[in-house]
């Protein structure tokens, strides 16, 4: 298990924890102010559409998704990111099995 203001974090010790049927999440650092996640995902896994106050980065790994923000549709691979700002609704599908980086500022207290 990662801790709140762990120094370093070594991938291949990080267990994943099943959060959805078909997504995975591995918590990597985080402090009060910053937290990345890794998500791995199956194909045609959905995150609704939601919001929260934290802004959000994502940078894709593998794999290709399909995000909504704002009622805007992109499809991104491996190599691409995003931004949400926060309160902002966003959502997305998985539509070819891969994984991505998320960062969030402040930390999310709900995810731990």
């Amino acid at each position: 298990m990662v801790n709140k203001n762990q120094k370093w974090v070594l991938g291949r010790e990080v267990e994943g924890r099943e959060v959805a049927a078909g997504l995975t999440r591995k918590m990597h650092t985080y402090c009060d102010e910053l937290m990345t996640i890794v998500n791995m995902f199956e194909l045609n896994v959905t995150v609704d559409p939601h919001s929260h106050p934290n802004t959000q980065t994502v940078y894709i790994l593998e794999g290709k998704f399909k995000f909504t923000i704002d009622n805007e549709s992109k499809i991104l691979e491996k190599g691409d990111s995003l931004l949400v700002l926060g309160n902002v609704v966003h959502g997305c599908t998985c539509i070819e099995k891969g994984s991505l980086i998320e960062t969030f500022t402040p930390m999310r207290e709900e995810l731990i």
